[in-house]
């Protein structure tokens, strides 16, 4: 990973270029714990239209929660979750993209 990338980097620099600000920023901005983030995003179903940008009806609201913790059940759930490696660094998933993907209206009229 980055920080990986970065102290060995440092090894390589000359000891008056080892402490340099650029160095520190770098070591700094780049976390040598592990980071995990998953993206809970709240897609369009093909029913919806862009009105769920600004509708916040109480049924609205409850299948959008409803959704949203099929969501984080099937993220945890996903062989890809279960199955993580542990690593410095951060890693990202999203992991219900296919699953909440819009039909191609295309194909259905074909």
């Amino acid at each position: 990973m980055i920080s990986e990338a970065a102290e060995r980097l440092a090894k390589k620099l000359p000891a008056a270029l080892r402490d340099d600000a650029d160095m520190a920023f770098l070591r700094d901005v780049c976390p040598a714990e592990q980071i995990t983030l998953v993206h809970l995003i709240h897609r369009r179903q093909h029913f919806e239209s862009q009105s769920k940008d600004y509708e916040f009806s109480r049924l609205s609201m409850q299948e959008h929660w409803a959704a949203g913790a099929k969501d984080v059940e099937s993220t945890f759930r996903h062989r890809d979750w279960q199955k993580q490696t542990k690593k410095a660094g951060i890693q990202v998933f999203d992991l219900t993209a296919k699953a909440n993907a819009k039909p191609d209206m295309r194909k259905e009229r074909a």
